[in-house]
């Protein structure tokens, strides 16, 4: 029989004979699949995130609900993607969207008989195109930082800055503080990082608390990390295996992923800027420092090579327009090191090293890559174009085999650390505030020359 919910209900059965009556009743609940929820409503939250809400299905099939999946494609798209397979609530925070962008939403109602049918999609809503320049104004610099914070030690440099923990008088909270010499950096580039650290709302990306000004600095008050750096912390393991690093490689180009979605590049990816969290079951990478990064929009930008060119793409030692490629280059080089130890451009002169960027010029060397995997080297090699234009995305970047987890490619032997070590050693006493002169010329002259 064809019984639907609404067949539920109280059945009494009756029994007649020449001696009388009789009957017995029974309360009979039907159940099944639930209705479809209602048309769920998008509203903007920022240029990346959406709120999504909804009411329940007029028809709960007589069971509990046990969760919702929520779904969204992009106009122009057939494809529904899934942003959350269940949750309880009806209402959802969809992060890690991309600016500029008309998305579509629907919901589907979940109980144990099965799942409902997707709701009637949502109407597009288009995201705002994020503008760092414009929050950069937004930012409001307070006095008096001295009576708020007690300095305690210096954490480490930057070209621009130094970062100190220091801790809040009132609730006794330990903190980084970050002070930007107002000699080095002008107020609305120091707006323009705190902005962007103000708008990036996801987990590898740290927090920015408050901003302040003194006489000689501009102040940023941001999340303490002192789990220390993530190459430093590979080190420590008794084996470095080659699946632990695709983990960690991986783990870094999500985050990078999250930060192109706003269509900004970081432009000085490198082993100092790659934290450690190891406050949570999992261990994360954090990536900090956005002193350089820049909206990649309509118009062309110029990143000046500063300090030593190992993780420099080609287009920033040329000096021509960088790319959210340009990125994707640094992870490349990273990825070279963390397997090898070694860097791969590196050479006798900074000269020497952004001639053998600029040629692409590196190979495998037997004693470094023995003990790695075809598909570690695919990954770097296809990375590793001088054209950004040829270089894959972030997002084609985690389908690569390599970065599967448990794919089984990796190989089993364990990585020699000891050149690693070297690495670490040597670039904490390199300086990377001073600019390289005439290194546009001077490749130009070596390149033609074709020595």
């Amino acid at each position: 029989c064809n019984l639907m919910p609404q067949d539920s209900g109280i059945y009494t059965c009756i029994a007649t004979n020449d001696h009388g009556t009789t009957s017995t009743s029974a309360t009979v609940k039907v159940q099944g699949v639930p209705a479809a929820p209602n048309r769920p409503i998008a509203q903007e939250r920022s240029c990346t995130s959406v709120i999504l809400r909804w009411l329940p299905p007029s028809s709960t099939g007589n069971c509990t609900i046990s969760g919702y999946t929520v779904e969204y494609r992009e106009e122009g798209s057939q494809i529904w993607q899934q942003s959350v397979a269940s949750t309880l609530d009806t209402y959802l925070v969809i992060e890690d969207l991309s600016p500029g962008c008309p998305y579509q939403f629907r919901v589907s109602a979940s109980n144990p008989w099965g799942i409902s049918l997707p709701s009637e999609p949502s109407e597009f809503v288009r995201l705002p195109e994020y503008d760092a320049a414009a929050d950069g104004a937004t930012i409001s610099w307070k006095e008096n930082f001295d009576s708020a914070y007690t300095e305690l030690n210096e954490i480490g440099r930057g070209r621009f800055s130094i970062v100190k923990k220091c801790i809040h008088k009132a609730t006794r909270k330990d903190v980084a503080v970050k002070f930007v010499s107002k000699k080095m950096k002008k107020k609305e580039q120091a707006a323009h990082e705190a902005a962007l650290l103000q708008h990036l709302q996801h987990p590898q990306y740290i927090t920015l608390h408050d901003t302040y000004e003194s006489p000689t600095s501009y102040i940023l008050i941001l999340e303490l990390m002192d789990d220390g750096r993530l190459l430093d912390y590979l080190m420590n393991h008794d084996e470095l295996m080659e699946e632990k690093v695709a983990f960690y490689i991986r783990d870094i180009m999500e985050a990078l992923q999250y930060l192109h979605n706003c269509r900004v590049a970081h432009l000085d990816i490198k082993p100092e800027n790659l934290l450690i969290d190891l406050r949570i079951p999992v261990p994360r990478v954090k990536l900090i420092d956005l002193e350089d990064a820049v909206q990649i929009s309509g118009h062309f930008h110029i990143h000046h090579l500063l300090g030593n060119p190992e993780f420099a793409a080609p287009e920033v030692i040329q000096g021509i327009p960088v790319s959210l490629g340009t990125d994707i280059w640094s992870i490349g080089v990273l990825t070279y090191v963390m397997l090898s130890g070694v860097s791969p451009f590196l050479d006798e002169s900074k000269e020497e090293t952004c001639i053998n960027v600029c040629r692409v010029d590196f190979s495998f060397p037997h004693e470094y890559f023995c003990g790695v995997s075809n598909a570690a080297r695919d990954f770097i090699n296809v990375i590793l174009q001088e054209d950004f234009r040829r270089r894959p995305t972030a997002a084609t970047c985690l389908q690569h085999p390599w970065l599967q987890p448990h794919n089984g490619s990796y190989s089993k032997i364990p990585l020699d650390t000891s050149r690693l070590a070297c690495f670490i050693e040597r670039r904490k006493h390199q300086n990377d505030v001073r600019p390289i002169p005439n290194v546009k010329s001077y490749i130009v002259n070596r390149v033609n020359q074709g020595t």
